[in-house]
């Protein structure tokens, strides 16, 4: 099965590279973004909504590549301990520049769904939908890291003194 999505940030590529590639932006987008889709998939499953359970993933970032501007980074996760029932997924992150201060962020991937036949049904009926929403939550994460890092912090405002009795 296919994956692809993206997201754009009023942001110049040079710092939307330095963000994304600081040491541990993708692992936390990663890890976030599958939490929620597993939150996803527990809320429309046979368990209803107050199920709680999570599944830790491994995720691995390869080596970065630049070809013609454009910042590649493979990506791989995969479900630790039980594997075989979850699907491994291998990506692409991409980093585009679409102007002086515009980049887009793209998430091409693809994965196959486990238990052949009946894993296609599913994936068919209910599960890709669950992975397009965990990599667009995983897109918007990264956005939002690379928007509120390119934000000046903000100081509290100096308090004048009080008169004292």
């Amino acid at each position: 099965m296919i994956l692809h999505d993206f997201v754009t940030v009023e942001v110049p590529l040079a710092e939307v590279k330095r963000e994304v590639l600081r040491d541990s932006s993708l692992l936390d987008a990663s890890s976030a973004a599958y939490a929620r889709g597993e939150g996803l998939r527990l809320r429309v499953g046979p368990g209803g909504s107050d199920g709680r359970c999570t599944k830790t993933i491994h995720v691995v970032v390869g080596e970065p590549r630049t070809r013609d501007g454009i910042v590649e980074i493979p990506l791989l996760w995969e479900a630790v301990g039980t594997p075989g029932l979850f699907p491994r997924l291998d990506a692409n992150v991409e980093i585009a520049p679409l102007g002086t201060s515009l980049t887009q962020l793209t998430f091409f991937g693809s994965y196959r769904p486990p238990f052949g036949g009946l894993g296609r049904k599913l994936d068919n009926l209910l599960l890709h939908r669950v992975a397009e929403l965990t990599i667009r939550a995983f897109l918007q994460d990264m956005a939002d890291r690379v928007v509120s890092a390119g934000q000046p912090a903000r100081r509290p405002e100096p308090t004048a003194p009080q008169p004292q009795d």
